[in-house]
């Protein structure tokens, strides 16, 4: 594994798989995208109105190598899994 690659575990792979780093022009452009005063306003409103406490504006650093999708800090393991 390279230095630019982790083990995380991946919610669509339900599994551990190795997570590359994005670089810094790719997590400029999530900032922008997620921090834009719609995607704010669409935020707040879809929390109120469904209950979610979860930030949708968070950025992400890394992305699944296997699956390519964008690896959520607040996701664990599920409970029980060791």
């Amino acid at each position: 594994m390279s230095k630019d690659e982790t083990l995380l575990h991946c919610g669509n792979c339900n599994q551990k798989t190795a997570h590359r780093r994005l670089s810094a022009s790719e997590v400029e452009a999530q900032q922008g995208v997620k921090n834009s005063t719609k995607s704010r306003i669409l935020n707040i409103v879809f929390g109120v109105l469904l209950g979610s406490s979860k930030s949708e504006s968070q950025v992400s650093y890394f992305r699944c190598k296997v699956c390519n999708s964008e690896h959520d800090s607040n996701e664990g393991m599920p409970h029980g899994w060791g």
